[in-house]
């Protein structure tokens, strides 16, 4: 069996040639798992950190918009961001 048909398993991933984000959250496989994560898995949160940090240190005077719309969930007894079907930035004139 080769691993990356993994992610095309039609009884689990309906049509997954398409982007889709909408799509429910699945197990899909794409950085593996475990201890046989994918190093590429860590790039990508480097990355994200590191895009982040830099617009957040740019664009100081910005807020969501409550036109975004955003799912919560709970973890550890705190509330956080799940999932973004939405997301509107709003930035504030100097």
């Amino acid at each position: 069996m080769r691993f990356a048909t993994g992610n095309h398993d039609p009884d689990a991933f309906a049509s997954p040639e398409v982007i889709d984000i909408h799509r429910i959250r699945n197990p899909h496989l794409s950085f593996g798992f475990g201890p046989h994560t994918c190093i590429g898995n860590h790039v990508a949160e480097l990355e994200t950190l590191s895009l982040m940090q830099v617009f957040l240190a740019r664009i100081k005077d910005w807020e969501i918009s409550n036109d975004s719309e955003i799912t919560f969930m709970t973890v550890n007894k705190s509330v956080v961001p799940d999932r973004f079907h939405s997301l509107e930035v709003v930035l504030e004139k100097n």
